[in-house]
């Protein structure tokens, strides 16, 4: 989907600022100091300050955005509550952007009684197929295996999948 004027655009700033071709949208820059936050919180990671924004900004439950950090959880406790605070810590500044954006799906939509549970390379195989992709033309290497198997029901929507292999005969 493109960027339009209804787009919110979360960035660090002391990264610098959002590219040019994001800003021209339209879309609303709103700059969160996700690396200084993540540092206030000894233990505490920045991808999580970023969940726990991105989470709140669309309307996530508090207790939703932590029962998904615990259930992914694979570190020690110590770094498990600094990750909680963390998020805790930014949630609240995520409610009052969604607050002024109008972009908290809360109001509009309960939450699902069941979700999937997939990986990154399934969800970027299943997204093409949403978006009405009808041809995809890939090599089939070990980490993209998934994004392919979810790609090749392109042919069950009119759609074709090209699948390449090399078949060069070897040298003796």
């Amino acid at each position: 989907m493109p960027l339009t004027a209804r787009s919110v655009i979360v960035g660090d700033p002391d990264e610098g600022e959002p590219p040019e071709v994001f800003t021209s949208t339209g879309a609303r820059y709103v700059p969160l100091q996700m690396k200084k936050m993540a540092k206030a919180i000894p233990g505490s990671w920045v991808n999580i300050v970023a969940l726990g924004f991105a989470g709140a900004l669309a309307g996530f439950r508090q207790e939703s955005l932590e029962a998904a950090v615990r259930d992914d959880w694979k570190r020690g406790e110590a770094a498990l509550a600094a990750n909680l605070a963390a998020l805790a810590r930014v949630t609240p500044r995520a409610r009052r952007h969604a607050a002024d954006f109008g972009t908290t799906r809360a109001a509009r939509c309960s939450e699902p009684k069941s979700r999937w549970s997939i990986s990154g390379n399934e969800a970027a195989g299943f997204a093409p197929s949403v978006a009405a992709v009808r041809f995809v033309a890939a090599y089939p290497i070990t980490p993209a295996t998934e994004l392919l198997e979810w790609m090749a029901r392109a042919g069950q929507v009119g759609g074709t999948l090209l699948q390449a292999r090399t078949n060069s005969p070897r040298s003796t």
